[in-house]
Parts: structure tokens; sequence; C-alpha cells
């Protein structure tokens, strides 16, 4: 067989592998992202709901369904692992299993989990209140109370202050470690009080019956407060 041609045919077939290995390169990829954006928009729909009913108390599902959800939440972030909303989604899951499937009293591993995600997740999506106040709740739970649990509580108040559920969740923490904080963050937990009250003057009210800090928010002169505390 002559050099040339026997070069110009191998070219031919290299060329034709090539852009084979091209067109399976490509399926390939568009096969992933498919599937990535396919589990990402689960994870971001079909089991945020359930997770946050779960966390409610609204929804029992048994320990088998839930460990189900985690590892299929765990395979989408897989795919998709520099997505901060299947971060927070996956703690939501181990923080919500940490309240149904761990008995009161002994390690919570799973709330340590929660935690890990959320982190990331604030990591991936610094400007989100409700990732940093998860954060602090669960640093809360730990009794990790350092200096992460006061830039994560500083951090929620700030980016959101009119956000609801941020507001009674630093309510919460801010009554249950009044005598923790120093004067200049107590004024910011003040600050919080006054914005909850404006729209959730009763459940402030129910948590400082629960947490025995009556006189505290008395002191704060909120006048929506007043009659419902009793206050002098």
């Amino acid at each position: 067989m002559p050099l040339r041609p026997f070069l110009a045919g191998s070219s031919a077939r290299l060329a034709r592998i090539a852009i084979a290995l091209i067109g399976i390169a490509v399926l390939g990829f568009a096969a992933y992202e498919s599937a990535r954006r396919g589990l990402e928009d689960w994870g971001s729909t079909r089991w945020r709901n359930d997770l946050r009913m779960l966390l409610q108390g609204r929804a029992q599902p048994s320990e088998e369904q839930w460990r189900r959800t985690v590892d299929e939440l765990r395979e989408a972030l897989r795919l998709a692992p520099r997505d901060p909303n299947l971060w927070e989604d996956l703690g939501l899951a181990y923080e919500a299993g940490a309240r149904k499937f761990v008995r009161a009293g002994g390690w919570n591993v799973y709330t340590e989990f929660a935690l890990i995600h959320y982190r990331q997740a604030a990591l991936l999506r610094p400007t989100w209140p409700y990732t940093w106040i998860r954060v602090a709740l669960m640093k809360y739970q730990l009794n990790q109370l350092d200096d992460e649990f006061g830039r994560a509580l500083a951090s929620a108040m700030r980016l959101g202050p009119w956000e609801p559920g941020v507001q009674l969740i630093a309510s919460q923490i801010g009554l249950a470690l009044w005598d923790r904080f120093d004067p200049p963050f107590q004024e910011q937990i003040r600050e919080n009080w006054r914005r909850t009250a404006v729209r959730q003057a009763d459940q402030l009210a129910r948590l400082a019956v629960t947490h025995g800090r009556v006189g505290v928010l008395c002191e704060v002169s909120l006048d929506a407060l007043r009659n419902r505390l009793k206050c002098p």
C-alpha cells in the first residue's frame, strides 16, 4: 500500500473517530446537565415544602422515607455542588431528622450535619439571612456560643431585618441568652424586638413568657407589648 494514501485514509479515520468522540462527549455532558438540572429542580421544589412541614410538625414521614429523601438530596448535591439551595435543603433535612428521630438528651449528630450544610450554604450565598439564622440556631442548640455564632446571628438580623422568620428566631435566641450578650449586642437584640413587635407582637410576648424575660421586654417600652405582658 502506498504510504500517502494510507496516511490520508488513516487521517480520515482519525477525524471520524475524533468527531464521534466529541459527539459522545457533548451528549454525555448534555445528559449530565439534564440530570443535574432535573435533580436541582427536584431538590428545590419537591422536598422543600415537605421538609418545612416536617420542621413545623405538620408532616410525619417514617425514618426510612426520611433517609431516602436525604440520599436523593445528597445525589442532587453531588451533581450540583455549588448550589446553595441544595446545601440548605440538606441542612433542613438533617434538622428535621434531629427533631424527629433523635431521642431527647442524646448526642445529636444530625444537628451537627445540619450546621455543616447551613454553613456551606451561607458561604455560597452570603447575603441570604435565612441561612445565617439557621447557622445561629444550630450553634445555639449545640451550645456552641462562640464568635461564629455571634457573627451568624448579627448577619441574619442585618440582612433580614424585616423577615418574619428571622425576627422570631433571633428574638427567641436573644431572650434565651440575654444575660450572655454584651451591651452593644444587646442593643442589636432590642432593635430586633422593636421590629418584631410591629407585626408579630403576640408571638414575641409568648416567647418572653416562655423564657421568663417579661421584665426585659417591658424595659424596652414597646406599646404593642405593654398590655399583652401587663407591664407596669
